[in-house]
C-alpha cells in the first residue's frame, strides 16, 4: 500500500474516531457517548520495509491485547 492510501485510510479511520471520541456520532437514541480513552492511529509501516518476520515475531503476539490489530497500526 502507497504512503498516499495509507495516510487517506488513517485520516478518515481517525475522523470517524474523533467523533465517537467526543460524543458527536449519532445513533438510534441519540448521541454516543463520549470516549474516555481514544488513541489516533499511525502506521508504523513495517510491512513496507521488508521486515514482515520482526512484524509477526514482535507485533502479532500482542494483537490479542488490543495494543495494535492484525495489520501494521500501533497507538500513538
Amino acid at each position: 500500500m502507497t504512503n498516499e492510501w495509507t495516510n487517506l485510510i488513517l485520516d478518515y479511520h481517525n475522523s470517524l474516531r474523533s467523533k465517537i471520541a467526543f460524543g458527536m456520532e449519532r445513533n438510534q437514541t441519540g448521541k454516543l457517548p463520549s470516549a474516555k480513552n481514544m488513541y489516533e492511529l499511525v502506521s508504523n509501516m513495517l510491512l513496507g520495509d521488508g521486515r514482515t518476520k520482526e512484524f509477526h515475531a514482535n507485533v502479532l503476539p500482542f494483537s490479542s491485547l488490543g495494543t495494535v490489530s492484525w495489520r501494521n497500526w500501533q497507538k500513538r
